[in-house]
């Protein structure tokens, strides 16, 4: 019993840990929104500016030690390819690392669950709920990860070391905040079984997006130009499917699969993380379909940024 009450004060502090880093993350990420300086630091690809990219190939070495830090995490060390790889495989290890924990858990605790009240965390129910939700996080991140090393086709840039920092932080805290949920029965026959189907529509759709994306990226159709630079990647108007309604249908679908894994595990965490990460879809959305409108004079105005006939 005293493992389990340790266990649960445990739970406590990252509960409060959680709610800090989600609260931090969202108002951050409002300040990129409207700081114009601040958007530029954090942009990467084809969102980056010519001429930040020169800025930041002109930097030097910092002559004291109070501009260090915002030296250090201004460089870029890491391709954009492979810090998406890196947060894919840190998702997919801490998704198995979860489902054992549960495990263990599971185990070790089993006799005191018995003993103790039906609304204790770790009922049946609420195992059964992160069981389910770590199964889909791992299907997901394995899927990205395939997509990212052989579908998707990543222009030559970098990601600077605070994205990366950040990359690796959200991860740990999207495994992190499902722990908190509240738990509910699954029954195939009701409500609670239409978010894995959702997911599964979801998924494929997301891969057919990515998919017209990279048949894009292999037409050297047009040479996009700016500041006259050239960038070292073809674009081309996507096409078909859900492109002929939205601009950023792959960030959609990424908004609906994480809705999803909130209704599978609901809590305050959770839904914190789901606004943040809307919020940074939805942005980037609107960055990505005012890019399209620049470079092409005749990107289709019938088209909406990321909510079909909407928005």
């Amino acid at each position: 019993m005293t493992y389990l009450y340790f266990y649960l004060s445990i739970k406590q502090i990252l509960y409060i840990i959680c709610l800090l880093y989600w609260s931090i993350a969202i108002t951050i990420y409002l300040g990129r929104v409207y700081l114009k300086s601040f958007q530029d630091f954090t942009s990467y690809g084809k969102l980056s500016s010519n001429l930040q990219k020169n800025n930041k190939k002109k930097r030097i070495e910092p002559s004291s030690s109070s501009s260090s830090l915002s030296y250090y995490i201004d460089r870029e060390w890491i391709e954009t390819k492979n810090g998406w790889l890196t947060f894919y495989l840190i998702s997919m290890l801490l998704s198995l690392i979860s489902i054992l924990g549960q495990s263990n858990f599971k185990y070790t605790f089993g006799q005191d669950e018995k003993e103790g009240s039906s609304s204790s965390s770790l009922s049946s129910s609420s195992q059964q709920q992160l069981y389910l939700f770590y199964l889909l996080m791992f299907i997901q991140a394995s899927r990205r990860l395939f997509e990212t090393l052989f579908v998707q086709k990543h222009s030559r840039s970098r990601m600077n070391n605070l994205l990366f920092i950040s990359g690796v932080s959200y991860y740990l805290f999207i495994t992190l905040s499902p722990c908190f949920s509240t738990p509910y029965t699954f029954n195939l026959g009701s409500f609670n079984f239409i978010p894995f189907i959702i997911f599964a529509i979801a998924s494929y759709s997301q891969r057919q997006v990515h998919i017209i994306l990279s048949n894009i990226r292999n037409i050297p159709s047009v040479i996009i130009t700016s500041s006259s630079q050239s960038m070292d990647k073809h674009y081309e108007i996507p096409k078909g499917f859900l492109f002929n309604y939205i601009s950023c249908p792959h960030f959609l679908m990424e908004i609906i699969i994480y809705t999803c894994f909130f209704l599978i595990v609901p809590s305050l965490p959770f839904l914190m993380a789901l606004i943040f990460t809307s919020l940074n879809l939805i942005h980037r959305s609107i960055e990505t379909h005012r890019w399209y409108q620049k470079q092409f004079k005749d990107y289709p105005k019938s088209r909406k940024i990321i909510v079909p006939f909407i928005y």
